[in-house]
């Protein structure tokens, strides 16, 4: 519609989602801009009704009837013209729209491919990409949608050096923050302030700020304003390691269809809690642990969805550029690679089912070798097994009597007023599952308690 909210999919990547309705959408937004689809074009490709060669003229013309009609402002990248149209943007909630030619980060800012951008830019069209939410500009400046345009600037490249606390008071208040920003320092306040930088950069930047454990802090001669022990500590993860099976050469392997189509979740042998592994059935697999590559075969990767170990984040410096130490530490616990040793061997286990036996060569990844005993196994483990990107519970919550805990059930820090924090962090343990759904969660949670004035 004319707000900009519908989602123009013309990119590959789309198209297994591309459906009626989407369609129903562009058409009816493209006709508004007077550009009649093709309906039934000889070579549609792989982008819906529109043909790859009219990508380029439908997104000048859908940004030409934005701006004619009032709806968006256009700026040249003269630094100082393009600030007074966004500022007047801001101010009359209008959308802003950003040229892209000889930008240096251009082939960053859209999923086309290489011909495409080349034709862009000679052409001097503009790039305009629409979410259902965000109208992105795709570097350091989003505005979101009418209900709170104005009320939220997200900044991309704005980097946290630290909070800043009022201490004159018996209980230090958090009151701001000093950032950056394309090289300019600066300060921003606020009344409360909330930290959603996940499980990695919320604690680096508590430590930073003075709040962390004393001994840690001093060694790297930071002020220390709160001795909070639990904050950096307690690092969950999700450990994962692929089984790899070279197939037989008749196999045919779908190198573009989903890869996971099959999971399965059990309790480990003799384990007191329920449903604490996962496997992931991989319908294509390269010879390496990380990326597919090139695809031999197929895999079997083994998850620990409630791991006993625990790592953690500390500092490398006192400089907030330089990126925290992380210290995983997977499976150092010995009920965590006895579980992962044996859910091993049972996946190995699984060649001797002919249904697995027709498929497969030979067995790549773990060898016989690696399989010879436990020592052998566990240091293969070890030495191989990654992060399922599940970093969480650095900055967990509990209760006031718990030492190792940082906030309580709103998300507010111990020991400090007006600091809130909203992101994976507060978990007190990872959960059996991917933790984005969670994450999301918390967030719609705390914006509660922050709505309610808790």
């Amino acid at each position: 519609n004319k707000k900009g909210k519908f989602i123009l999919r013309i990119e590959d990547t789309d198209q297994s989602r591309f459906n009626k309705n989407a369609e129903s959408h562009i058409n009816e937004s493209l006709k508004w801009c007077n550009i009649i689809p093709d309906e039934s074009p000889e070579n549609p490709g792989k982008y819906g009704p529109y043909r790859q060669s009219e990508r380029a003229d439908i997104y000048k013309k859908y940004v030409d009837k934005l701006i004619d009609t009032g709806y968006a402002y256009y700026a040249f990248d003269d630094k100082e013209e393009l600030e007074s149209h966004r500022k007047k943007s801001e101010k009359e909630g209008k959308t802003f729209i950003y040229n892209w030619e000889n930008r240096h980060d251009f082939k960053n800012s859209i999923h086309l491919g290489a011909d495409e951008k080349e034709k862009l830019i000679k052409q001097n069209n503009y790039v305009i990409r629409f979410k259902s939410y965000f109208k992105e500009k795709k570097e350091d400046f989003i505005i979101i949608n009418d209900e709170i345009r104005g009320k939220i600037k997200v900044d991309l490249k704005l980097l946290d050096d630290k909070i800043i606390f009022k201490k004159d008071q018996i209980v230090p208040k958090a009151i701001g923050l000093e950032v950056s920003s394309d090289n300019e320092d600066f300060v921003i306040e606020g009344n409360e302030i909330i930290l959603c930088e996940g499980a990695i950069g919320t604690p680096q930047t508590l430590m930073l700020s003075g709040i962390g454990p004393k001994d840690h802090l001093d060694e790297h001669n930071i002020e220390v304003l709160l001795d909070c022990p639990g904050v950096g500590q307690n690092l969950r993860d999700h450990p994962l390691l692929p089984v790899i099976w070279k197939t037989k050469p008749e196999v045919d392997l779908d190198t573009v269809g989903p890869r996971i189509q099959v999971l399965l979740r059990y309790t480990a042998k003799g384990s007191s809690i329920h449903n604490d592994m996962i496997v992931y059935f991989n319908a294509v697999a390269g010879e390496s642990y990380r990326a597919i590559g090139e695809p031999v075969g197929i895999s079997a990767a083994l998850g620990l969805n409630l791991a006993l170990s625990s790592g953690e984040i500390k500092l490398q410096s006192s400089d907030y550029r330089e990126h925290p130490y992380l210290d995983y530490n997977l499976l150092d616990h010995d009920e965590d690679i006895r579980r992962y040793r044996d859910g091993i061997r049972m996946l190995v286990s699984l060649e001797d089912n002919s249904d697995l036996s027709d498929l497969i060569l030979e067995r790549l990844r773990p060898t016989d070798i690696d399989l010879d005993n436990d020592n052998s196994l566990d240091l293969w483990i070890r030495k191989h097994v990654l992060t399922g990107h599940h970093v969480s519970c650095t900055a967990k919550m509990g209760p006031k009597e718990d030492k190792m805990a940082v906030v309580n059930q709103y998300g507010k820090v111990y020991g400090v007023e007006g600091l809130r924090i909203a992101d994976a962090s507060i978990m007190p343990d990872c959960v059996r599952a991917n933790i984005n759904v969670t994450v999301m969660v918390i967030a719609e949670k705390i914006a509660d308690f922050i709505k309610e004035g808790k």
